[in-house]
């Protein structure tokens, strides 16, 4: 008989959450450093000379170009899953009392003996204000996304146009849900490296450098939509 999958890491001590959760953040970071290439696509389509053409071909391009954007943007808030690395899983191994315990204690070591200048003074001060402002604001920020309108309209759209043959989601036959906006989408998005970014910096106390991450991207993406062009169709 196969062992029933978790439902939750209650059975794990804090410092098996902690391990987990941070080796599992450096797989959600690589996702939004997915992300970033593809957001950094759809922008640079709108604004090219692409959307000048009328064309089926164009029309599947573009779908093609914001569907793969709005599942890696999903595959970041999906549900909890024992075996996941989505943002929702990551607070679930790390909301609770005795994981915030744990990693105040991580913190204050760091602080007073991990740095290249050590800490001086209040240090239980400056390690409770770092768990607030980060740890706290993460898992908050984290609740506030999932239960957000915005995420739902997304994943909606991801469910009835991407990823199932249906009519009407569970969600529609509920309640009136409407289309997704790219509004929405910017919402998720910008959300999701604000918390990347906290939880690398909760967990890690230090973090990657995202803007530069994502300016590189931009960047690179704009160069190869201005190398293309549309050649009008030719007629004998």
């Amino acid at each position: 008989m196969a062992a029933r999958e978790p439902e939750n890491f209650e059975h794990l001590t804090p410092p098996e959450r902690l391990f987990i959760a941070r080796n599992r953040l450096g797989e959600t970071a690589g996702t939004l450093r997915d992300l970033f290439w593809l957001t950094a696509q759809r922008r640079a389509y709108v604004s090219s000379d692409l959307t000048h053409d009328a064309s089926p071909a164009a029309d599947y391009l573009l779908r093609t170009v914001v569907h793969y954007e709005v599942v890696q943007l999903c595959r970041l808030w999906d549900g909890f899953d024992a075996h996941g690395f989505s943002l929702p899983t990551l607070r679930a191994i790390l909301d609770a009392k005795s994981v915030r315990t744990e990693l105040q204690a991580n913190v204050a070591a760091y602080l007073k003996y991990g740095m290249r200048s050590p800490s001086e003074g209040d240090v239980g001060g400056k390690t409770e204000e770092h768990i607030r402002d980060f740890f706290d604001d993460a898992l908050g920020t984290i609740r506030e996304v999932e239960n957000s309108d915005q995420l739902k309209r997304v994943r909606n759209y991801r469910d009835k146009h991407i990823a199932h043959p249906i009519y009407a989601t569970r969600a529609e036959r509920r309640s009136n849900t409407q289309q997704p906006s790219q509004t929405d989408v910017e919402y998720i998005v910008e959300s999701s490296v604000a918390l990347v970014w906290l939880l690398q910096v909760a967990l890690l106390v230090e973090a990657e450098d995202f803007k530069a991450t994502r300016v590189s991207a931009e960047k690179e993406v704009r160069s190869f939509f201005e190398r293309v062009s549309i050649r009008p169709h030719l007629t004998e």
